[in-house]
């Protein structure tokens, strides 16, 4: 099936392409003729004014804005006789010109406009007679032309409607305009008929058509025949017509993009646009614009809502701009919060149809302003998506959303998936407004494939790429009950209902009178909703449509929602009569509001049946399909009937979804509050549901009570207030326990919802019911009527309470009733600014009491619970009350915070704070301490003195206490004053050298002291240990558990890890680890630089401990350790591991050899050490729980294990850890876990952002560059590159396999014998050299063959297992050379080839983290019990049992994952089928991991059967993805290090140069000086360039990238020309470092990437067409060449970019760049221009001047060349030298003066200059 890239090649749509061409080609012809008529129009106007007027010649008027000049009312502009939107202010009214001309060129304007109705809303009167284009405007359409500035910036139905609408054309064409059907008017059509095209095609004969009507009309006899621009267009379009029309590559994206744009505009204009007033009028289908109003809308700071004390009343929005921009830059997160039809939704469909207007005629002229002021505004985004969220399906991806709900439905089937794949590319590349519409009604889906943590499931995913504008609307419950993330809000705004109500109730009234004869009036409805008092139901738009149209047919109104909703119901139903009786209608006692409706009486079923269904989706267990609903729910509870009226009449909608996550159809309510108030019949008329479900709450999600059944409850409060009262008693008990608080966040929305239920009753005359509300917060004189009632009815259980002020409303006597009847259950009283005396003391449960102000003059409590007491400026009798209990009453003895301001009892406070034995966090604001001393009590652990005035003397003794108080404590003091403060020099100074104290803080430069310290436990003294009677305190039983997690550590570690095999081929050979390690090589490198052709960096050595962990002092927070197989990753971190231990546990020998860093005492830095196998992970991607599957659970009893979590996760979160994760190359992140990584997060394991450790990581390279880690998540980059003494290891090992024989062998044996052998290249890594000894040991004979090595180490730990190697009958198979040579192959081969179908089966697993280390049911598939039994013997395979709740069986690994790799190679050379369909696999799925995952085995494979190592070359090499020009060759080295591995296995194995592909070639000087962390295969720098030189020969006519740097010696001249003619028709790039020669390119026509450095290289020959060129000191020939070829080839026009260093040929360099149409960025380094001027084209974007000298005028010649430029450029003006410099100054400054410029940095002395700026 063709897809939607290859359909732009389809005659139809090439014909589509063809005609919108035309259009443009003909607008083109008509430009000049059209802007001239219309300057001789305005010409005419003002001198016909200034004639009958009688004014002289040049008599002008630039006072009068158009509102002064048109009359009010002004058909097309002016809303309303009464309250008009245009004439708004003073200043806006109409007042005759006072040079009265104004008003004459208005009336000329009518008179020339054919229609009589100029468009006034695009025009601006003040600049009619300087400006001829603002006459012009008044004759375009009235909307989408306010801002289009030249007849150049408007469109083709702009053009053509002026020609029409301007009489003036008529004497300028043959034709008469003023027909209902003309040649303009056909087209126009042409024009919508190519705008308005959903599919994009046009037939050949429909073109024909289309061409001919605009080549008529360009060759009008009259004029347009005789002008030069039209003809130029009628040749155009016969062009256009005869030629074999092509898309050329570089608009083909454009096309696509273009094809969105208008695609998603006409599905908005579509669905959008029309739209019912209300549901319960659906024959009333109107125009959106003419009946909508623009919303009031404020924005708030999101951090104040809900807080006690927060008065803001927002800052009005009046624009679009001010939704969506801060400080002049687009925002990323935009939040509309609103109540239920307050206009969110059609907010959102507002701005969906505001940006369609830039892109498709407006199409009707309507008398009522509908919008902000700014429409125009939304040409900021380039792409517009309106989704809804409650139809998003199964996803939580945005991009899926956009793609279901508007890609599948604009696009065909077919095209569907690249629309998607070009929304991709939209949403990471352009400017993009999303608009997700009700947050409220989406749940993240459960069960989904997603990497959405938490707090990020809260909202959509959207990718980090994804650049959008996103604007979210939702009820402001949801942000209340799931928090969103801070950073994830830059705009918060409230949408507050219809800015006019009385506009939209005339919209609506005017849209319901058409037709009518009796026309009702809106003043009529205000004058009833008066009489009615309904004012409080006109603040929501949905509300006030109900109302109107219910009141428009005669219904009368009340304010309960209940008969509201009842009735809006009953209209939609009486529509539908014939289907609303019923035969038998049983009887059943509905609520008394419904049985005023006819509809509930007639049929209840139907309505019975209905609100089941609401009750049953709304409280479904599947929250994600609680709004939208399958056909499935539906039919099971209505029957067919049923369905068939609720959707004739409204109250449910269908959706059918062409959607492939959902196929069939979904329902949802008209409206989720309709959908409540059918749940709450349902309820009031079978409790027994209610009892379900408050059941069903209670046991799995409490915590979501108050936001599902808020709306339900408030019905149900109006239909049966009994079970109302239920409702609000158990949504009361849905409270957490109380937690103290200052903002009261969830007592607001609780209160709230009571008040509104409360409400409900009375308006359906049930009078005051008793709710239950046991939190009060009472804070303004509104509703406190009301709240005094239900405090009255609640009076026995109140809970909290918060009263401020009203004092007027209740008094303190009643308030002491209060108090008095709450006093068992009363757990908080904040009084603030309360008139009076209270008396607490029988308030027993009392922990939480705040005091504020004086007003209260005496308070009486009991202590005996209290926990927190803050008292804030209050009466000094209430304080002196408080202080003395504080003193005398033991009871106070809860007491954990205090909190006080403006202190006045001073003295008393001092002598009480020693009495408050828990006192933990003390806070003194506001107060003068005198010469007072503070004397905390020894439980204190946090103190704050803020705006304390105190002594130095005070303070020192405040700093002893602390000093001897046996826990941490931080201490802050903030805005304080010492005296005198001279000492507190001293003070500081002592502190810092003390280890009891660490300072934080200490700033007194502003004559206030910051000072933030704080106490820690190092050093501290544990005594009385050997007292008769010990206790463990309270305060130290912590500390201790903290001690018994480190010994069981230590002592872990050093039963685990200290004894190791010296090699597992020599078991029996067990030894201290100290005893043959030897202190790696690590060297610290610049992440960012690794693979980098021009990285000559060699890195820093690495000495101690502290250089792997520290920077500048300093512990970093993630450490990566890279390195190859086998160069001791693993041993250095085990022997991290041990150097810990050894400060806690003794060591118990001196080995006498130096196997560390100098400093192994450097661990004490850390508490604790946690060393961790990512191999052994399971099934989990969180390290805490890594730590706890492969520690915790080993070093404690099982009944212990879950405390010991606890303990870890308080540890990792305060106390300075270190963490190892070994082997990230052989973790992958766990498939379907329910976790919440991000995909940029899925690189490295999980650790909560509380974890503060230090995280050394180790891994093979290709893990870091497969992978890409985060830059911020890599603070230090390690590579170790083997044993910094490779002979000291060789003698560590001989030495150990030398204990106990007679006839010991020596290091120098060894060593001798690899010399002759040629074998130190296998001498790098520590296990090969461990191999090696260890084969050279048991007298084997070696090789340099990889496979050889493995094979004999295969051999030797089978060869000890003799008695179960022996086969009765061993089958004939062919095996590899190699393996003939070895005797365990022979013998019983069908062993090794099971373990090597198990090698593959798992290394190339679909499952990714079960591919090293993998389970006891894959073995058991695979090996016979024998095979088993021998694998585990031999130790081939290692088998660990698990005691992981994770994964409780046993798992498997092969000893080394290289062995592994060596017997899956095995398998493929065996197995030929199974590498087809491995091909196949990853082809499929896994395309880019092709390289990290097979390399190993690639190089295995071409030891054993090259023939196969050549397809798998092939196929390596494919998996490349398209060449991308850049100077990191990365990708490129790694591919050929891997080619030479395998080239150089071959020939080891003796199979010579074996034909491998490779087509992407890098040959360097010296490789050794290139530290490629990531190429472990450079080892001979000449040995590589021969081998390299023979690929290239065997490579050279597939070949697509070249470097090559200073190889004139081994590849001359000659020779690279050959290659470079070979590969003509496939080089992409080529780099020539100073390499000798001329060369010749001109036939290599893909050619995309140039670059030539130094002088070597005399002369290039090129075909330029689609290069970017780098020249960097080349010789003056090249550069020649290369500059005459850009001034004179047109070939060049696709240049986009030049960097040049040391121009030689400047004259010739600057008469060029003018020549270069497309070039956007240029580079220009170490060059003197002279006197010379630079004038870049004008498609510059970019500049940089680097060390170049040039003159002052220069400098501001290419500052008005690029201010002439229309668009955004920046020039980097580095390290240059201008002349003369004092110029510079007066550049600078006015460029500061210039509205086009902005500078963004400056620098200027007599030798250099920096300067970067921007041009706007």
């Amino acid at each position: 099936m063709a897809s939607y890239r290859d359909s732009l090649r389809e005659e139809e749509f090439q014909n589509w392409i063809k005609a919108a061409l035309a259009l443009k080609i003909t607008q083109e012809g008509l430009q000049i003729f059209v802007e001239e008529v219309l300057t001789c129009v305005h010409q005419d106007i003002y001198s016909n004014v200034r004639t009958s007027k009688g004014l002289p010649l040049g008599a002008t008027c630039a006072h009068c804005f158009t509102e002064n000049v048109l009359n009010c009312p002004t058909r097309g502009i002016c809303t309303s006789k009464k309250n008009c939107k245009f004439h708004n202010g003073p200043s806006k009214q109409y007042v005759p010109c006072p040079n009265g001309i104004c008003e004459g060129v208005r009336d000329e304007i009518v008179q020339h406009h054919r229609f009589s109705g100029p468009s006034w809303k695009n025009t601006n009167a003040d600049k009619w007679s300087t400006i001829p284009w603002e006459i012009a405007k008044c004759f375009f359409p009235p909307d989408g032309y306010k801002t289009v500035s030249s007849i150049k910036d408007s469109d083709f139905n702009g053009v053509i409607s002026v020609m029409m609408n301007c009489e003036d054309f008529q004497n300028k064409l043959s034709f008469i305009v003023a027909t209902q059907a003309n040649l303009l008017t056909e087209v126009r059509d042409i024009g919508r008929r190519i705008r308005h095209s959903g599919d994009q095609r046009v037939k050949d004969r429909e073109l024909v058509d289309f061409l001919v009507k605009l080549r008529t009309l360009l060759e009008d006899k009259t004029e347009l025949a005789n002008r030069p621009e039209a003809l130029h267009a009628v040749e155009q379009l016969k062009k256009l017509q005869t030629d074999d029309f092509k898309i050329s590559a570089e608009n083909e994206g454009e096309l696509l993009k273009e094809g969105l744009r208008l695609r998603l505009a006409n599905h908005y204009r579509t669905t959008l646009a029309d739209m019912p007033i209300s549901p319960i009028l659906g024959e009333k289908n109107a125009k959106f614009r003419k009946f909508y109003v623009a919303p009031k809308i404020v924005e708030k700071d999101f951090r104040k809502i809900g807080k006690i004390d927060n008065k803001e009343s927002g800052q009005k929005i009046a624009k679009f701009s001010d939704v969506f921009l801060k400080e002049v830059q687009l925002l990323r997160n935009v939040f509309l919060v609103g109540e239920p039809g307050n206009g969110k939704s059609t907010f959102s469909v507002m701005c969906a149809l505001d940006w369609t207007y830039q892109y498709l005629p407006a199409e009707e002229n309507f008398c009522i302003k509908t919008s902000f002021a700014d429409p125009e505004f939304f040409k900021e985004f380039a792409f517009l998506f309106h989704v809804t969220l409650r139809d998003s399906g199964k996803s939580c991806d945005l991009a899926e959303m956009i793609k279901d709900q508007l890609i599948r439905k604009i696009y065909h089937e077919r095209d569907a998936d690249d629309g998607y794949r070009l929304l991709q590319t939209v949403l990471e590349s352009e400017t993009c407004l999303i608009i997700a519409d009700g947050l409220d009604e989406w749940t993240h889906p459960e069960n989904v494939n997603c990497t959405c943590n938490t707090e990020e499931k809260v909202i959509p995913f959207r990718n980090s790429a994804n650049k959008a504008t996103l604007l979210t609307t939702t009820r402001p419950w949801r942000l209340s009950r799931f928090r969103v993330q801070a950073s994830k809000i830059d705009k918060y705004l409230e949408i507050e209902g219809a800015a006019d109500t009385e506009q939209l109730v005339e919209n609506i009234i005017n849209i319901l009178n058409e037709g009518n004869k009796d026309e009702r009036t809106p003043e009529a409805f205000m004058k009833m909703v008066s009489a009615k008092d309904l004012e409080g139901l006109m603040s929501a738009p949905i509300s006030i449509t109900q109302l109107v149209c219910l009141w428009f047919e005669g219904k009368s109104l009340t304010d309960s929602k209940c008969d509201i909703y009842a009735g809006v119901i009953n209209m939609l139903s009486c529509r539908l009569s014939c289907m609303q009786k019923g035969n038998n209608i049983p009887e059943i006692e509905l609520p008394s509001v419904l049985k005023e409706h006819e509809c509930f009486v007639q049929n209840p079923m139907v309505y019975l049946a209905l609100a089941k269904l609401a009750y049953t989706t709304l409280y479904s267990e599947c929250r994600d399909s609680s709004v939208v609903f399958s056909n499935e729910t539906v039919n099971a509870l209505l029957s067919r009937e049923q369905v068939e009226f609720a959707l004739k009449s409204g109250l449910l909608t269908e959706k059918k979804s062409n959607s492939l996550i959902k196929r069939s159809s979904h329902f949802s309510f008209f409206h989720k509050t309709l959908q409540e108030f059918l749940a709450a019949l349902h309820l009031c008329l079978n409790e027994n549901d209610f009892s379900q479900l408050s059941n069903k709450y209670e046991q799995d999600n409490k915590e979501n009570i108050l936001g599902d059944v808020s709306q339900t409850f408030i019905f149900i409060c109006g239909m049966k207030p009994e079970l109302g009262v239920q409702m609000s008693s158990w949504i009361n008990s849905s409270r957490p326990p109380y937690q103290l608080s200052i903002d009261h966040e969830e007592v607001e929305p609780l209160q709230t919802l009571i008040l509104y239920g409360h409400r409900e009753a009375r308006a359906n005359n049930c009078g005051d019911i008793p709710l239950y509300l046991a939190h009060f917060q009472i804070d303004s004189n509104e509703d406190v009527v009301v709240l005094k009632k239900l405090m009255m009815i609640n009076k026995e259980r109140i809970q909290s309470l918060y009263i401020h002020r009203c004092n007027d409303q209740i008094n303190g006597e009643e308030l002491q009733g209060l108090i008095t009847s709450s006093s068992d259950s009363l757990i908080v009283v904040i009084l603030w600014s309360r008139d009076g005396q209270y008396d607490l003391s029988q308030c027993h449960r009392l922990e939480y009491l705040d005091i504020g102000n004086d007003n209260t003059t005496r308070v009486q409590v009991d202590p005996t619970n209290i926990t927190t007491c803050h008292l804030v400026s209050v009466s000094s009798n209430v304080e002196m009350y408080i202080f003395r209990f504080f003193k005398h009453d033991q009871r106070w003895s809860k007491l954990k915070c205090v909190m006080l301001e403006s202190v006045k009892n001073v003295q008393l406070l001092v002598d009480i704070l020693p009495s408050l034995p828990q006192l933990q966090s003390l806070q003194i604001q506001d107060t003068d301490l005198g010469e007072l001393h503070l004397l905390p009590p020894a439980s204190i652990t946090d103190i704050r003195l803020h705006i304390v005035t105190m002594t130095a003397e005070a303070v020192r003794i405040l700093i002893e206490t602390m000093k001897k108080i046996p826990h941490p404590i931080t201490c802050d003091m903030w805005l304080c004053t010492v005296e005198p403060a001279r000492e507190m020099e001293d003070i500081r100074e002592h502190m810092d050298s003390s280890p009891s104290f660490k300072i934080l803080r200490f700033d007194n430069t502003s004559g206030w002291f910051y000072f933030k310290f704080y106490r820690s436990i190092l050093g501290h003294n544990i005594v009385q240990l050997q007292t008769d009677d010990f206790k463990i305190s309270g305060e130290n039983e912590r500390e201790i558990s903290k001690e018994d997690l480190r010994l069981r550590l230590a002592n872990y570690y050093q039963t685990t890890l200290a004894d190791m095999l010296v090699f597992p081929i020599l078991g029996e050979k067990n030894a201290k680890l100290r005893k043959f390690y030897v202190a790696p090589k690590i060297v610290e490198k610049d992440h960012r630089n690794i693979g980098k052709i021009d990285n000559k960096e060699s890195g820093q050595n690495i000495a101690k401990f502290s250089d792997v962990f520290l920077k500048e002092d300093q512990l970093l927070r993630n450490v990566f350790l890279v390195g190859e197989p086998g160069n001791g990753k693993s041993t250095f971190s085990i022997m991290c591991a041990l150097d810990w231990t050894h400060q806690y546990l003794p060591g118990e020998e001196n080995v006498g050899i130096k196997t560390s860093f100098a400093d192994p005492d450097f661990f004490k830095e850390f508490a604790f050490l946690f060393h961790v196998t990512l191999r052994d992970s399971g099934k989990t991607c969180d390290l805490a729980q890594m730590i706890k599957d492969q520690l915790i659970r080993k070093i404690y009893h099982e009944k212990d294990a879950d405390d010991g979590y606890r303990l870890l996760q308080t540890v990792l979160e305060t106390e300075t850890c270190l963490i190892i994760a070994d082997g990230l190359d052989e973790w992958t992140h766990p498939e379907n876990v329910n976790c919440t990584c991000k995909t940029e997060e899925k690189v490295t394991p999980f650790r909560s952002w509380a974890n503060k450790a230090t995280l050394l990581t180790t891994t093979r390279p290709w893990r870091m560059s497969q992978f890409r880690v985060q830059d911020s998540k890599i603070d230090k980059y390690l590579e170790i590159e083997g044993a910094a003494d490779t002979e000291q290891l060789v003698e560590n090992i001989i030495n150990i396999l030398n204990g106990g024989n007679e006839d010991e062998r020596t290091t120098w044996a060894f060593m001798k014998m690899a010399s002759e052998k040629d074998l130190e290249g296998l001498l790098t890594a520590p296990i090969s050299i461990t191999q090696l000894v260890c084969l050279w040991f048991e007298g084997k004979s070696l090789t340099n063959s990889k496979c050889d090595i493995y094979a004999g180490v295969i051999n030797m730990l089978s060869c000890r297992l003799s008695d179960m190697q022996s086969g009765h009958k061993i089958p004939k198979i062919e095996l590899p050379s190699v393996l003939k040579e070895h005797e365990c192959f022979m013998r019983n081969p069908m062993v090794y080839l099971a373990l090597a179908k198990l090698a593959y089966t798992t290394l190339f697993s679909e499952c990714r983290d079960s591919s090293v280390v993998f389970s006891n049911k894959t073995v058991n598939a695979l090996l016979s019990r024998e095979q088993v039994e021998f694998a585990l013997k031999s130790g081939l395979v290692t088998e660990k049992k698990s005691n992981s709740l994770i994964k409780r069986s046993s798992h498997f690994s092969f000893f080394h994952k290289t062995l592994q790799e060596f017997l899956a190679a095995l398998h493929l050379c065996l197995n030929e089928n199974d590498y087809s369909q491995l091909s196949n696999k990853y082809e499929q799925d896994n395309k880019q991991n092709i390289l990290e995952d097979v390399s190993q085995t690639f190089i295995f494979v071409c030891g054993m059967k090259p023939e196969l190592g050549v397809q798998m070359s092939s196929w390596i090499n494919s998996s490349r993805p398209p060449y991308q020009p850049s100077l990191d060759y990365t990708e490129d080295t790694l591919l050929q290090d891997l080619i030479l591995s395998g080239h150089r296995e071959a020939r080891a194995n003796n199979y010579g140069d074996i034909p491998l592909y490779l087509a992407h070639f890098w040959i360097a000087n010296n490789h050794g000086d290139i530290p490629l962390s990531l190429s472990h295969f450079w080892i001979d720098s000449f040995k590589d360039v021969v081998v390299l030189k023979k690929l290239m020969m065997i490579n050279k006519e597939h070949i697509q990238s070249l470097v090559i740097e200073e190889r004139n010696d081994q590849i001359n001249e000659g020779e690279l020309q050959e290659v470079i003619s070979s590969s003509s028709d496939s080089l992409k790039s080529v780099s020539l470092w100073d390499h000798d020669g001329q060369y010749d390119l001109s036939q290599c026509h893909r050619l995309e990437h140039l670059l030539i450095a130094g002088y070597n290289t005399t002369r290039v020959q090129v075909d330029p067409t689609n290069i970017t060129c780098y020249l960097k000191t080349v010789s003056s020939n090249v550069e020649m060449y290369i500059f005459r070829f850009f001034k004179h080839d047109q070939r060049w026009s696709k240049l986009q970019h030049v960097d040049l260093l040391r121009v030689k040929n400047v004259q010739l360099l600057v008469d060029t760049l003018p020549s270069l149409p497309q070039l956007q960025r240029l580079d220009i380094w170490y060059t003197d221009l002279g006197e010379l001027h630079l004038l870049p084209p004008a498609s510059i974007t970019d500049i940089t001047l680097g060390n170049v000298t040039m003159t002052a005028e220069a400098v501001r010649s290419l500052i008005e060349t690029m201010k002439n430029i229309p668009h955004t450029i920046t020039c980097y003006m580095l390290d240059c030298m201008v002349k003369p410099a004092s110029e510079m100054k007066d550049i600078r400054e006015h460029m500061d003066s210039s509205p086009s410029f902005e500078v963004l940095g400056f620098h200027n002395t007599s030798e250099r200059l920096y300067f970067i700026f921007t041009k706007m």
